[in-house]
């Protein structure tokens, strides 16, 4: 909860620049569905969790079928923010994330830990 910073960031213009990477996490309107598989190709590797906080439901089942190695996590958050100015976001109140698992796989240790405290 709360207000915070983040100082250091590393910032890409196109998804191929990214590093192969343990967690994506999904926030992309739905309205740009159509090019999340590209997007996502060059950086999922198998036992990558990706995490699909998106409004609606079914990405899941669709990222399951691309990514049948990764460990697809759906979410819901419940958060209370205001954008009060370019690139400066208030949050306000709540922030709860809650996470849901559509099926059993073998989740890797790391995948475990996230599930257990994605805090």
């Amino acid at each position: 909860k709360g207000n915070f910073e983040l100082p250091n960031i590393s910032v890409y213009e196109r998804p191929e620049q990214l590093p192969r990477t343990d967690v994506v996490l999904i926030s992309l309107k739905t309205t740009a569905n159509k090019h999340l598989k590209e997007m996502l190709s060059p950086i999922v590797k198998p036992g990558t969790v990706v995490i699909v906080l998106q409004n609606g439901m079914g990405m899941e089942n669709e990222l399951s079928e691309w990514f049948p190695n990764a460990v697809v996590i759906g979410g819901m958050c419940f958060i209370c923010s205001q954008k009060r100015s370019p690139g400066y976001v208030c949050h306000l109140d709540y922030g709860e994330i809650t996470l849901f698992r559509k099926r059993e796989k073998n989740y890797s240790r790391r995948s475990k830990r996230i599930l257990r405290n994605p805090g």
